[in-house]
């Protein structure tokens, strides 16, 4: 394990260490120093595994198994708990302590196994069966009233907006499929057929610039960041492609109303960053090709 992180440290991204913040005492961003936390301070780990977001979580995956994972007096099943509590419990990344979630699968598939094993162990034969009915109705109500609703949110909201979606799907369909695009996360699913597809989340800066079309949207600010520059230096976009590179870019599409995610490009402060970078785009030798209402807004270079 100790190889494996030391590895993905210097070749990769880490392990996510930053998920474990708050029990890095001395800023380490070792996990360590969370071991070391939870020994010295215990309290401290008892307080970050029940806040008040975290009770709730643990209401939802342990009363509808009627807390039978807790119910042994075979001690060492307990620690089969361990992901749960370290994973789920001990992060304070909101999404490792929420059930739609795939943090959620490694833990449940311990608390799924010590509730069978628990089960058995009961001697009586009412006892298992008044408590296999009782779990599967509390299972059952559970997911009435907190799954279905969120499951049923999306289709119902394609359904209230499809000339709104179809609009943008028109749009995308109008890029050459043999072209080269590099696009925001939530546009890749949509254009996932085409021969070169890079995420602008992880592409480089050669693969940006190999693109003939660049898809931005409104919810994808974080993807490219690391392509902005710092507003004090806004150069003419030449310092960013070299000219042989610049015409390989074809289109950017901007989301109207994302005027947060462009702070990077404000050039006047009494212009809002939507109108700064349509500005420095303009500016640059874009023209604007299409527009949809409440929805991305298209330049594209001679």
């Amino acid at each position: 394990f100790y190889t494996v992180t030391e590895y993905l440290v210097k070749n990769g991204e880490g392990i996510m260490t930053y998920r474990y913040d708050n029990f890095m005492y001395d800023g380490s961003s070792s996990l360590i120093a969370v071991i070391k936390s939870v020994i010295l301070n215990p309290m401290k780990a008892v307080y970050e595994c029940t806040d008040k977001d975290k009770l709730r979580f643990i209401a939802l995956t342990l009363l509808p198994l009627l807390g039978l994972p807790l119910l042994t007096r075979r001690y060492e099943r307990y620690f089969l708990l361990i992901p749960y509590i370290l994973i789920n419990l001990m992060s304070d990344y909101p999404y490792q302590h929420d059930i739609f979630f795939q943090y959620t699968f490694g833990p449940f598939a311990f608390l799924i196994y010590l509730t069978v094993v628990n089960l058995a162990d009961l001697k009586i034969h009412w006892h298992r069966s008044f408590a296999l009915v009782t779990a599967t109705v509390v299972c059952g109500m559970c997911f009435a009233v907190l799954v279905v609703p969120k499951a049923m949110y999306y289709p119902v909201q394609a359904l209230r907006n499809y000339d709104y979606y179809r609009n943008i799907r028109n749009v995308l369909d109008e890029i050459p499929e043999e072209a080269p695009v590099a696009a925001g996360t939530f546009y890749t699913a949509y254009l996932s057929q085409r021969e070169i597809l890079y995420d602008l989340h992880y592409c480089s800066l050669e693969h940006l610039l190999e693109s003939r079309y660049v898809v931005l949207g409104a919810y994808d600010a974080d993807n490219f960041q690391k392509f902005a520059v710092k507003k004090q230096e806004i150069p003419d976009i030449t310092r960013l492609c070299s000219s042989e590179n610049l015409p390989e870019i074809r289109y950017m599409v901007l989301g109207i109303s994302a005027a947060d995610d462009y702070q990077e490009f404000i050039t006047d402060e009494e212009s809002s960053d939507i109108e700064s970078l349509i500005d420095f785009l303009v500016d640059n030798g874009y023209k604007l090709y299409r527009s949809i209402e409440n929805g991305p807004v298209i330049y594209q270079t001679n």
